[in-house]
């Protein structure tokens, strides 16, 4: 379906998709008849790869993979000058590459640079793992560019029109909005609650970074969101939570494993109200001795913490 829909697309652009050049007698011949085993030396990437992130570690399983089967689907190219240039397959070039391999098959393609691109363009939008902000920008670059309908593109995503609306709008969130959606701080369902009109801009900037420090879900940014637009007159907007300094991190994990040891449930928590810190600390104990004992342990804990600080000139002798 989607590769009758991109044959389609470019069949409409005056591509000739399926028709292989004839290439040089050093390029040797794979097994089917429009496909070549190109020197991997001579293909380079497409300069309109639209996809900017590749994550190292699939990058790595479809090495290992290629290494036990071979490679199951050939890239696609196309001639320019002498040269070949990438046309779809980018992951697999550089996994072949990444395992010495000398060849690549490929089937060679006779595109303009328009073709091109609007290939590199459709293949990016139908991949399982695309972020939002890569399908927005595809999407926007062919409706732009190529002139797709809604219906056309909704074809292209795999997604109603609904859908494409939706995923398009978020790239009009404030720039600093869509770089945390394009890093995967925020996902896709938080981008479409920070697209609400009655937000303003520099508040929308300001629920964006506190869902992102606070590590909120959907739902709780939702609820945010709700209680600022619905209250009556001045609302306020959340806030932050307080950065635990790595001081107490090192100090409460001390805590916790000297007293764990002897059976002993320590639970620590570390407030920041009005610009002073708070440890708070809770026991799970019956006896006033396991108190005692207890409290050792957080004291000694504490003073070996601080002599690691004043060690490492992080806190000032006193």
């Amino acid at each position: 379906m989607k590769d009758d829909l991109l044959g389609d697309i470019l069949d409409e652009m005056g591509a000739e998709t399926f028709r292989p050049l004839d290439e040089p007698d050093q390029v040797k011949r794979a097994a089917l008849d429009d496909v070549y085993n190109l020197p991997i030396g001579d293909v380079d990437p497409s300069p309109f790869q639209p996809r900017k992130i590749f994550n190292q570690k699939t990058l790595d399983d479809l090495a290992q993979s290629i290494k036990e089967n071979g490679l199951l689907s050939p890239v696609t190219v196309r001639r320019v000058g002498e040269r070949y240039e990438l046309v779809a397959g980018e992951r697999r070039l550089r996994a072949m590459k990444s395992i010495g391999h000398e060849f690549i098959p490929g089937i060679v393609r006779e595109y303009t640079d328009e073709q091109s691109h609007a290939f590199a363009l459709i293949e990016n939008i139908q991949r399982d793992d695309i972020n939002c902000i890569e399908a927005a920008l595809s999407l926007r670059d062919l409706k732009d560019n190529y002139s797709l309908t809604q219906e056309k593109l909704s074809a292209v995503y795999g997604k109603d029109r609904t859908r494409v609306s939706k995923v398009m709008a978020l790239l009009d969130l404030p720039k600093e909005v869509v770089d945390l959606l394009m890093q995967g701080d925020l996902s896709q369902s938080h981008g479409e609650l920070l697209c609400n009109p009655k937000l303003e801009v520099e508040k929308v900037s300001h629920f964006a970074t506190v869902s992102v420090k606070n590590n909120w879900g959907k739902r709780h940014l939702d609820e945010a969101i709700r209680k600022y637009i619905n209250a009556s007159e001045n609302p306020p907007l959340p806030s932050v939570k307080p950065e635990v300094p790595g001081w107490f991190s090192d100090l409460s994990q001390l805590i916790k494993s000297r007293n764990e040891s002897a059976g002993r449930a320590v639970k620590t928590k570390f407030d920041n109200k009005n610009g002073v810190g708070e440890v708070k600390l809770s026991f799970d104990i019956n006896e006033v001795d396991e108190f005692e004992a207890a409290a050792k342990e957080v004291v000694d804990a504490l003073r070996k913490v601080k002599e690691e600080m004043l060690k490492n000139q992080e806190i000032p002798d006193s």
